[in-house]
């Protein structure tokens, strides 16, 4: 691709993210697209192949971004080269946000993104190496916190990196529980879970 490409199919990639947040995958229309992003609708036949080529690569756009801010966090966590009180206090933070249920819709939001992938086998295809960057990231973070001698080095820091992803997935099922619990007793079992991940004070 051209430099002189590029702009264009950025443009067009934004703005068909900012008309998925808004209004889901069936608020997404080529002719609109084309307006906002200043192009031919030529252009994004060419550079997305058609409107369901476009939509999996905003998706999966949108899902990188979203576990690049995660990465980040628990980064900033550990690059502050914390004491293990102050490490083990930092994720009982983090893991009280997750839970907010001001963050529901961001959770759902991270589901349809994955859910995308359902019969698109090209976008399943690309989220792989999306996800496994997330995870390689979040392994090199927990085998940080091993070396720092918070995490214990008996477990698998990729399976730590899974484990830690799931549960946060796994809060979409109780943003949907009709007689969903607290978000203190959520977060609650969540720390008792990573205190057996986490060495001995």
């Amino acid at each position: 691709m051209g430099d002189r490409e590029a702009p264009g199919r950025q443009r067009i990639l934004e703005a068909a993210m900012a008309a998925i947040e808004a209004e889901g995958e069936a608020g997404l229309r080529i002719l609109d697209i084309a307006a906002e992003a200043e192009v031919a609708q030529g252009l994004i036949n060419h550079h997305f192949g058609s409107r369901d080529g476009l939509v999996a690569a905003a998706q999966r756009e949108r899902l990188a971004g979203q576990m690049e801010r995660d990465r980040e966090r628990l980064m900033r966590l550990l690059g502050s080269n914390p004491t293990r009180a102050q490490f083990v206090d930092g994720i009982a933070k983090l893991t009280r946000d997750v839970v907010r249920r001001a963050r529901r819709d961001a959770r759902l939001d991270r589901a349809a993104m994955v859910g995308a992938a359902h019969g698109r086998p090209e976008y399943r295809e690309a989220l792989g190496p999306i996800v496994a960057g997330l995870i390689d990231g979040l392994t090199h973070a927990v085998s940080h916190a091993q070396a720092a001698g918070y995490v214990r080095k008996d477990l698998d820091p990729r399976a730590v990196a899974t484990f830690i992803q799931a549960y946060a997935f796994g809060i979409v099922l109780s943003d949907l529980d009709e007689r969903r619990v607290p978000e203190s007793a959520l977060a609650e079992v969540i720390e008792r879970a990573l205190s057996g991940i986490l060495t001995e004070g």
